[in-house]
């Protein structure tokens, strides 16, 4: 192993949540390595893909907070990298009786002033005449909602990252970190010293953090996607309901549930 390096901070693993606070503290003039044990771009972990819906409507109010603060933040990188990252889609929620996830969200929504709408079942089908309701469904429009280019903002933050000095190592796995007033960072190719440590490696995190004896109850879930379903409904349908630019993501709580 070569020389020791220091670092005002070392960020391990070089997905969104990574790269974003690289960029960050990079904006803030730290020093900073972001370690990446896979080659870069790859598809492992949940940062790979071509889109992303992001939403202000969440029923918890802490995210609501931390999306006033995040939404501005995507026009800010968009004018750096000159890159159109965001497209305001709207959302779409519907939900059979009690409602309770359509209240918990409308009464977030209006309490932070935010654009949405109520769709009756009949509303929801002229709109989308390719789904069924019966009409005991109602409906939640979120119209500030929309799709991030999820890997051109990846790349983005990245890209900034190091413009501002940041380093990244890609193809790099961290093998242990020693803690102390100065953090010492194995990985496969060197050892590195660092003020402090960010760790963003999703499920890998445990792996690195049992050897300090920190057991996270960390779970890796799938969520929901739909494809083309052209035995269904014929493929021009499904091109002008569901492909349309126009076209809001929506969530089927009796799906997710």
């Amino acid at each position: 192993m070569s020389a020791i390096v220091e670092y005002d901070c070392i960020v391990v693993g070089a997905g969104i949540e990574g790269s974003a606070t690289a960029y960050h503290l990079a904006k803030k003039k730290q020093r900073t390595l972001l370690l990446e044990q896979f080659g870069l771009p790859h598809t492992r972990g949940s940062s790979f893909g071509q889109s992303r819906l992001t939403r202000f409507s969440y029923r918890q109010k802490h995210y609501m907070q931390m999306m006033e603060e995040a939404f501005p933040l995507w026009s800010v990188l968009e004018k750096e990298t000159k890159t159109t990252l965001f497209r305001n889609t709207q959302l779409l929620i519907i939900q059979k009786p009690p409602y309770n996830l359509l209240e918990g969200r409308k009464k977030q929504l209006m309490a932070f002033g935010k654009l949405h709408r109520e769709l009756t079942h009949r509303e929801v089908l002229q709109r989308c005449p390719g789904m069924r309701l019966t009409e005991d469904f109602r409906a939640l429009l979120d119209e500030c909602a929309g799709t991030l280019k999820a890997n051109k903002a990846l790349k983005g933050f990245q890209d900034e990252f190091k413009k501002r000095g940041g380093i990244i190592h890609d193809e790099e796995k961290v093998l242990s970190i020693i803690p102390g007033k100065i953090v010492t960072v194995c990985t496969t190719k060197n050892r590195y010293t660092s003020k402090s440590v960010v760790l963003t490696a999703g499920p890998w995190s445990s792996k690195i953090l049992q050897p300090l004896g920190l057991s996270l109850p960390l779970e890796t879930k799938s969520p929901s996607w739909m494809y083309r379903i052209t035995y269904l409904l014929s493929w021009q349908i499904m091109e002008k309901i569901v492909f349309s630019r126009k076209f809001p993501h929506f969530l089927f709580f009796p799906l997710l549930n």
